[in-house]
């Protein structure tokens, strides 16, 4: 019985120094993350969890193929969760990698990455209605990483 608690501590004793010295992620990766937040809320159909990762800054501002579609935190709620109250089951999926180049200040960034859009066809098949590229420019705020602006660009049919 002895030997064992022994054993456990020794073991404790050689794990805390290795846990202690892990680094903290790259911020590329916590931007990564924070794409993936974004794009886990909008297959959730989540207008306010998407509208919860924008700034609360009226010059947010999101554009598709060059055109402003809405401005501010809740113009983000009403237009993108308007679009997915009408249409249930919109997904977007990566493909590829998420590309980030940080400002040199580590306090803001621009990510993008090329998806691929799906709905659920009249049959209740999924359907893939085209492939795009975003563009999200983010910074460090309050609550992370935060959006300033999003910009997609697609060949619809």
């Amino acid at each position: 019985m002895r030997s064992s608690v022994f054993g456990f501590f020794a073991l404790l004793l050689l794990a805390v120094p290795a846990y202690a010295n892990v680094p903290p992620p790259e911020p590329e990766e916590t931007v990564r993350e924070a794409v993936l937040a974004y794009l886990e809320n909008f297959n959730a159909g989540s207008a306010d969890g998407l509208a919860a990762m924008f700034a609360d800054h009226p010059y947010v501002h999101v554009l598709e193929n060059g055109r402003l579609v809405t401005a501010g935190r809740m113009g983000v709620r009403e237009v993108i969760g308007g679009t997915l109250e009408t249409t249930p089951g919109m997904r977007m999926e990566v493909v590829g990698d998420i590309n980030v180049l940080m400002a040199p200040s580590g306090d803001a960034a621009v990510a993008d990455y090329t998806f691929t859009f799906h709905v659920r066809g009249d049959d209740g098949n999924e359907v893939q209605l085209f492939q795009g590229v975003t563009s999200l420019t983010v910074f460090q705020g309050l609550q992370g990483w935060e959006i300033a602006a999003i910009h997609t660009s697609a060949l619809t049919p």
